[in-house]
Protein backbone atom coordinates (compact mmCIF):
# COMPACT_ATOMS: atom_id res chain seq x y z
CA UNK A 1 0.00 0.00 0.00
CA UNK A 2 2.88 2.13 0.81
CA UNK A 3 4.25 2.08 -3.16
CA UNK A 4 0.85 2.74 -4.54
CA UNK A 5 0.67 5.69 -6.70
CA UNK A 6 -2.41 7.52 -6.64
CA UNK A 7 -3.39 10.07 -9.70
CA UNK A 8 -6.44 11.78 -10.95
CA UNK A 9 -9.72 10.83 -9.54
CA UNK A 10 -8.26 8.22 -7.60
CA UNK A 11 -5.61 10.34 -5.74
CA UNK A 12 -8.75 12.53 -4.61
CA UNK A 13 -10.50 9.31 -2.96
CA UNK A 14 -7.10 8.47 -1.59
CA UNK A 15 -7.48 12.21 0.09
CA UNK A 16 -11.08 12.50 1.07
CA UNK A 17 -10.14 8.35 2.66
CA UNK A 18 -7.39 9.81 5.13
CA UNK A 19 -9.87 13.12 6.12
CA UNK A 20 -12.54 13.86 7.87
CA UNK A 21 -14.93 13.49 4.82
CA UNK A 22 -14.39 9.81 4.54
CA UNK A 23 -18.02 9.14 4.80
CA UNK A 24 -18.48 10.83 1.59
CA UNK A 25 -16.80 7.67 -0.15
CA UNK A 26 -19.64 5.61 -1.30
CA UNK A 27 -21.09 8.65 -2.88
CA UNK A 28 -17.93 9.61 -4.79
CA UNK A 29 -17.11 5.85 -5.98
CA UNK A 30 -20.36 5.90 -7.34
CA UNK A 31 -19.98 5.18 -11.46
CA UNK A 32 -21.70 8.65 -13.08
CA UNK A 33 -19.90 10.32 -10.14
CA UNK A 34 -16.29 8.67 -10.91
CA UNK A 35 -16.87 9.59 -14.43
CA UNK A 36 -17.81 13.55 -13.96
CA UNK A 37 -15.10 13.73 -11.81
CA UNK A 38 -12.34 11.65 -13.45
CA UNK A 39 -13.59 14.25 -16.93
CA UNK A 40 -12.91 17.25 -14.60
CA UNK A 41 -9.23 16.51 -12.63
CA UNK A 42 -7.56 14.88 -15.10
CA UNK A 43 -7.60 17.24 -18.22
CA UNK A 44 -8.42 20.23 -16.50
CA UNK A 45 -6.62 20.02 -13.10
CA UNK A 46 -4.09 17.27 -13.00
CA UNK A 47 -2.64 17.96 -15.99
CA UNK A 48 -1.98 21.38 -16.44
CA UNK A 49 -0.44 21.54 -12.39
CA UNK A 50 1.76 18.31 -13.61
CA UNK A 51 3.12 20.40 -16.26
CA UNK A 52 4.03 23.21 -13.94
CA UNK A 53 5.52 21.51 -10.88
CA UNK A 54 7.25 18.39 -12.64
CA UNK A 55 9.81 20.31 -14.32
CA UNK A 56 10.93 21.92 -11.41
CA UNK A 57 10.40 19.47 -8.78
CA UNK A 58 11.84 15.47 -9.10
CA UNK A 59 9.29 12.53 -8.57
CA UNK A 60 9.27 11.85 -5.11
CA UNK A 61 7.60 8.26 -3.60
CA UNK A 62 4.41 8.08 -2.76
CA UNK A 63 4.14 7.67 0.61
CA UNK A 64 0.70 6.86 2.44
CA UNK A 65 -0.54 9.03 5.57
CA UNK A 66 -1.43 7.36 8.99
CA UNK A 67 -5.16 7.86 10.30
CA UNK A 68 -5.29 9.92 13.37
CA UNK A 69 -8.37 8.77 15.04
CA UNK A 70 -8.02 10.66 17.87
CA UNK A 71 -7.96 13.95 16.05
CA UNK A 72 -10.71 13.24 13.62
CA UNK A 73 -13.06 12.05 16.72
CA UNK A 74 -12.13 15.72 18.60
CA UNK A 75 -12.44 17.63 15.37
CA UNK A 76 -15.82 15.88 14.23
CA UNK A 77 -16.89 16.85 18.21
CA UNK A 78 -16.13 20.34 17.94
CA UNK A 79 -17.67 20.94 15.10
CA UNK A 80 -20.94 19.29 16.34
CA UNK A 81 -21.17 21.35 19.24
CA UNK A 82 -20.46 24.63 17.67
CA UNK A 83 -23.67 23.75 15.27
CA UNK A 84 -25.06 22.33 18.66
CA UNK A 85 -24.54 26.36 19.71
CA UNK A 86 -25.70 27.62 16.71
CA UNK A 87 -29.32 26.01 17.20
CA UNK A 88 -29.56 26.49 20.77
CA UNK A 89 -28.92 30.40 20.21
CA UNK A 90 -31.89 30.02 17.22
CA UNK A 91 -34.36 27.65 18.96
CA UNK A 92 -33.79 28.75 22.28
CA UNK A 93 -32.73 25.45 24.27
CA UNK A 94 -30.24 25.13 26.82
CA UNK A 95 -26.93 23.14 26.12
CA UNK A 96 -26.08 20.04 27.72
CA UNK A 97 -23.92 20.83 30.84
CA UNK A 98 -21.88 17.65 30.34
CA UNK A 99 -20.26 19.51 27.56
CA UNK A 100 -21.66 23.01 27.57
CA UNK A 101 -18.40 24.71 28.79
CA UNK A 102 -16.17 23.37 26.01
CA UNK A 103 -17.55 25.74 23.62
CA UNK A 104 -16.87 29.18 25.50
CA UNK A 105 -13.70 27.60 27.01
CA UNK A 106 -11.97 27.37 22.96
CA UNK A 107 -13.96 30.39 21.92
CA UNK A 108 -16.61 28.88 19.61
CA UNK A 109 -19.46 30.25 21.18
CA UNK A 110 -21.50 32.24 18.82
CA UNK A 111 -24.43 34.84 19.00
CA UNK A 112 -26.69 35.68 16.13
CA UNK A 113 -28.91 37.91 18.08
CA UNK A 114 -28.08 41.04 16.08
CA UNK A 115 -30.93 39.82 12.96
CA UNK A 116 -31.99 37.19 13.69
CA UNK A 117 -34.54 35.84 15.24
CA UNK A 118 -35.76 39.35 15.08
CA UNK A 119 -33.99 42.92 14.20
CA UNK A 120 -33.84 45.73 16.88
CA UNK A 121 -37.36 47.46 17.42
CA UNK A 122 -36.04 50.54 18.82
CA UNK A 123 -33.42 53.15 17.77
CA UNK A 124 -32.58 57.07 18.71
CA UNK A 125 -30.52 60.00 18.16
CA UNK A 126 -29.46 62.61 20.38
CA UNK A 127 -30.02 66.19 21.02
CA UNK A 128 -28.01 68.39 23.35
CA UNK A 129 -29.72 71.70 24.45
CA UNK A 130 -28.17 74.06 25.85
CA UNK A 131 -28.67 77.94 27.16
CA UNK A 132 -25.40 80.55 26.71
CA UNK A 133 -25.17 83.40 29.70
CA UNK A 134 -26.77 85.84 27.34
CA UNK A 135 -29.91 83.31 26.94
CA UNK A 136 -29.42 82.40 23.38
CA UNK A 137 -29.96 78.79 22.75
CA UNK A 138 -27.45 76.44 20.95
CA UNK A 139 -27.30 72.74 20.42
CA UNK A 140 -23.92 71.87 22.55
CA UNK A 141 -22.82 68.94 20.73
CA UNK A 142 -22.75 70.83 17.09
CA UNK A 143 -21.54 73.71 18.61
CA UNK A 144 -17.95 72.69 18.90
CA UNK A 145 -17.00 71.81 15.97
CA UNK A 146 -18.60 68.28 14.97
CA UNK A 147 -20.17 68.59 11.23
CA UNK A 148 -23.57 69.55 10.67
CA UNK A 149 -25.63 69.19 7.67
CA UNK A 150 -28.35 66.72 5.91
CA UNK A 151 -31.10 68.18 8.54
CA UNK A 152 -29.43 68.87 11.76
CA UNK A 153 -31.53 68.06 14.63
CA UNK A 154 -34.34 70.71 16.02
CA UNK A 155 -36.62 71.59 18.72
CA UNK A 156 -39.53 73.54 18.16
CA UNK A 157 -42.06 74.35 21.31
CA UNK A 158 -45.16 74.32 21.11
CA UNK A 159 -48.01 76.75 22.56
CA UNK A 160 -48.98 74.50 25.36
CA UNK A 161 -45.02 74.21 25.85
CA UNK A 162 -44.56 70.96 24.33
CA UNK A 163 -41.62 69.81 22.28
CA UNK A 164 -41.33 68.04 18.62
CA UNK A 165 -37.82 66.76 17.95
CA UNK A 166 -37.15 66.92 14.61
CA UNK A 167 -34.90 64.02 13.30
CA UNK A 168 -31.89 64.57 11.54
CA UNK A 169 -31.68 63.29 7.74
CA UNK A 170 -28.57 61.74 8.13
CA UNK A 171 -28.23 61.00 12.04
CA UNK A 172 -24.44 59.94 10.93
CA UNK A 173 -24.02 63.08 10.40
CA UNK A 174 -23.77 64.56 14.26
CA UNK A 175 -20.34 62.10 14.46
CA UNK A 176 -17.14 63.04 13.33
CA UNK A 177 -16.18 59.47 12.98
CA UNK A 178 -17.17 56.52 13.91
CA UNK A 179 -15.52 56.38 17.40
CA UNK A 180 -17.23 59.32 18.68
CA UNK A 181 -21.11 57.37 17.41
CA UNK A 182 -20.00 54.32 19.71
CA UNK A 183 -18.95 56.42 22.22
CA UNK A 184 -22.45 58.42 22.53
CA UNK A 185 -24.45 54.63 22.21
CA UNK A 186 -22.63 53.29 25.09
CA UNK A 187 -23.68 56.58 27.21
CA UNK A 188 -26.96 55.99 26.60
CA UNK A 189 -27.11 52.91 28.06
CA UNK A 190 -27.73 52.18 31.72
CA UNK A 191 -24.79 50.24 32.71
CA UNK A 192 -22.41 53.60 31.56
CA UNK A 193 -24.47 56.48 33.61
CA UNK A 194 -21.31 57.18 35.37
CA UNK A 195 -19.31 58.82 32.60
CA UNK A 196 -22.40 61.38 31.09
CA UNK A 197 -21.29 63.44 34.40
CA UNK A 198 -17.46 63.17 32.80
CA UNK A 199 -19.18 63.97 29.49
CA UNK A 200 -20.47 66.75 30.82
CA UNK A 201 -17.49 68.48 32.37
CA UNK A 202 -16.08 68.01 28.79
CA UNK A 203 -18.55 69.67 26.94
CA UNK A 204 -18.27 72.69 29.31
CA UNK A 205 -14.45 73.00 28.94
CA UNK A 206 -14.49 72.48 25.17
CA UNK A 207 -17.15 75.24 24.92
CA UNK A 208 -15.73 77.70 27.38
CA UNK A 209 -12.48 77.84 27.53
CA UNK A 210 -9.36 78.21 25.03
CA UNK A 211 -11.11 81.92 24.05
CA UNK A 212 -13.43 80.11 21.41
CA UNK A 213 -16.64 81.71 23.12
CA UNK A 214 -15.73 84.51 25.41
CA UNK A 215 -18.08 86.53 27.80
CA UNK A 216 -22.08 86.23 27.45
CA UNK A 217 -21.54 83.33 24.74
CA UNK A 218 -20.07 80.68 27.23
CA UNK A 219 -22.50 77.63 28.28
CA UNK A 220 -24.71 78.24 31.21
CA UNK A 221 -26.08 74.40 31.40
CA UNK A 222 -27.27 71.71 28.84
CA UNK A 223 -29.10 68.49 28.61
CA UNK A 224 -28.30 65.57 26.67
CA UNK A 225 -31.84 64.27 25.36
CA UNK A 226 -32.01 61.00 23.99
CA UNK A 227 -35.13 61.03 21.36
CA UNK A 228 -36.11 56.92 21.39
CA UNK A 229 -37.63 55.80 18.30
CA UNK A 230 -39.26 52.50 17.82
CA UNK A 231 -39.98 51.14 14.72
CA UNK A 232 -43.65 49.32 14.32
CA UNK A 233 -44.25 45.53 12.84
CA UNK A 234 -45.72 45.58 9.50
CA UNK A 235 -49.54 46.81 9.31
CA UNK A 236 -48.57 48.48 12.70
CA UNK A 237 -49.44 52.11 13.82
CA UNK A 238 -46.05 53.58 14.39
CA UNK A 239 -45.47 55.12 18.03
CA UNK A 240 -44.87 58.53 18.81
CA UNK A 241 -41.11 58.96 19.34
CA UNK A 242 -40.03 59.12 23.34
CA UNK A 243 -37.63 61.94 24.61
CA UNK A 244 -35.17 60.61 27.64
CA UNK A 245 -33.22 63.21 29.38
CA UNK A 246 -30.01 61.48 29.96
CA UNK A 247 -27.98 64.35 31.99
CA UNK A 248 -28.54 67.72 33.23
CA UNK A 249 -25.40 69.64 33.45
CA UNK A 250 -24.59 73.42 34.43
CA UNK A 251 -21.26 74.44 33.58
Amino acid sequence: MRDTRYTGYDGVLQLVRASVLFFTLPLLRADIVRRVGSSIIGPYIMLPMAKKLYPRYPTLPAVAGRRFWIKEIILCFLIFTTINWNFATFYQYPVNPTYRWVTPALRLDQWWGMFSPHPPKVDGWMYMPGELHDGTHVNVFEGFGVRGGKGDARVEVKEDGSRVYTKPELVSHQFPIQRWRKYLMNLQGATHQDKRLHFGRYLCREWNWYGRHPGPKQLKNFRIMYIQTYTPAPGQTPLPDTPIELWNHAC
